[in-house]
């Protein structure tokens, strides 16, 4: 071995055989060259030496220089020999780094001296190079279509991982937010829905990101680089349907409600929507999306109604819920108003031959028409006064002179029915005026009883 170049000695060589290439190595090679002898007795009986075992046992002395093994990634090639260095006294392990994650590598090693170079230790196990894993991939990121402030995301395992994968680390990032962890998931799945996020809207967008971990990375309480980022909107309910009006269409006993579709449906497509009154009534169900009107009618003329809308989605149908209300808008039906309710007519206890009437008005009125009836039907109704308010005082009644009236409501566009009772009173004189009670009397002449 007098050139100096390491010779791998074929396994399974007898105890024989090494005791004669110790007694050559002792003759041929300068002191102290029984230590190579003894390195190669070791080698030969097949006590193994990887990187982390020691030989303190054997009797090395002087300058020694070992040589830590090639490696090889699994089923290649060796690669050339590596130093370990030099050292003055027993050089008994060897750390290799720069070692690319996740590759597998085999050592062997031999010892060296100035006079020669002992026989090759027998090839370590292989191992993997630790490290933190590789980054998942493949992440994608898609609204869930099951529950409201959700996002489903699925990735692919790291391609690289040296002690198995123990875990994943959820991030997201709120749009204009900041990335923060949602999730530490442990085990091996490579799926996870995000829950209890922020709907709708510029800000219901989120940026997420998965890192791994592995039995290494969780000793050093690391973890992988993340993934590449993917985006998507939560799941989450329509907002409000836009600029709802409410007008009574040109026509009698009925108020027409048109509105815009929401301006953000978080990811759901509309199906349609609700109308309600303001009591929190629903009134209209509408199974389109493209519908965006509703014409409600047999409604009470000068009553004021309330509306508001909701939109529906596949996913309010889906958890048999509804969008955000619109707001309420309120409107007074056209058509015949009802009657006043007539209150009481009296007698003026100062003013000779006169009265007052007065009354409870009724829903969309404008005003009020008075009119004289008679009970016997020897004369028509005869219109006394159109006023508003609720009450009219009546001069120049002929004393001891009964009379009768009956009122009516007058709308924007009708006059509405006589009230169904008239109300009687007889004036006195100034020298016997006092107040006279008041009746009613029933008459169902152009009445309609409601």
């Amino acid at each position: 071995k007098g050139d100096g170049c390491c010779k791998k000695e074929v396994a399974g060589v007898g105890l024989k055989k090494v005791f004669v290439i110790s007694l050559i190595f002792l003759t041929l090679i300068p002191s102290p060259s029984y230590a190579i002898s003894a390195k190669a007795l070791k080698t030969i009986i097949d006590l193994p030496y990887s990187n982390n075992d020691q030989v303190s046992d054997i009797a090395l002395s002087g300058k020694n220089i070992f040589l830590a093994g090639t490696t090889e990634s699994a089923n290649s090639n060796w690669i050339t020999g590596v130093l370990t260095g030099l050292s003055d006294g027993f050089l008994t392990s060897y750390t290799a780094t720069g070692l690319t994650v996740g590759t597998y590598h085999r050592f062997y090693v031999c010892a060296v001296n100035a006079r020669g170079t002992a026989t090759y230790s027998t090839v370590s196990g292989s191992i993997q190079a630790p490290g933190n894993p590789g980054a998942p991939t493949n992440l994608s990121a898609t609204i869930s279509t099951t529950a409201v402030g959700s996002s489903i995301l699925g990735w692919t395992a790291p391609a690289v991982v040296s002690s198995g994968i123990t875990g994943y680390n959820v991030y997201a990032q709120l749009s204009g937010g900041t990335r923060t962890k949602i999730a530490t998931l442990t085990g091996t799945g490579t799926s996870y829905t995000a829950t209890g996020l922020v709907q709708r809207g510029v800000y219901g967008f989120y940026l997420f990101d998965i890192t791994a971990r592995s039995a290494f990375s969780d000793a050093n309480s690391t973890e992988s680089a993340p993934s590449t980022t993917s985006s998507t909107q939560a799941s989450g309910v329509a907002s409000p349907p836009l600029n709802l009006v409410v007008t009574t269409g040109g026509l009698e006993n009925q108020l027409v409600l048109n509105w815009f579709a929401p301006s953000d449906t978080a990811g759901s497509s509309i199906t349609g929507y609700y109308v309600y009154q303001s009591t929190g009534a629903l009134i209209r169900t509408i199974n389109s999306s493209s519908i965006r009107t509703a014409t409600i009618t047999g409604l009470v003329p000068g009553q004021s109604y309330g509306w508001y809308v909701r939109a529906k989605t596949t996913l309010s149908d889906t958890l048999g819920t509804y969008g955000e209300a619109s707001a309420t808008v309120y409107a007074v039906p056209l058509g015949q108003p009802d009657a006043p309710t007539m209150v009481s007519l009296t007698a003026l206890p100062t003013v000779s031959g006169s009265a007052k009437l007065t009354w409870i008005p009724s829903p969309a009125a404008v005003y009020f028409n008075i009119y004289r009836t008679y009970p016997d039907g020897s004369f028509a109704d005869a219109l006394v006064a159109s006023v508003s308010g609720t009450s009219y005082i009546f001069y120049g009644l002929n004393p001891n002179t009964t009379y009768y009236y009956k009122m009516s409501a007058v709308s924007s566009t009708s006059e509405g029915l006589k009230t169904t009772q008239s109300l009687s009173i007889t004036p006195l004189s100034t020298s016997t005026q006092s107040l006279t009670t008041t009746s009613a009397v029933t008459d169902t002449t152009n009445s309609t009883v409601f």
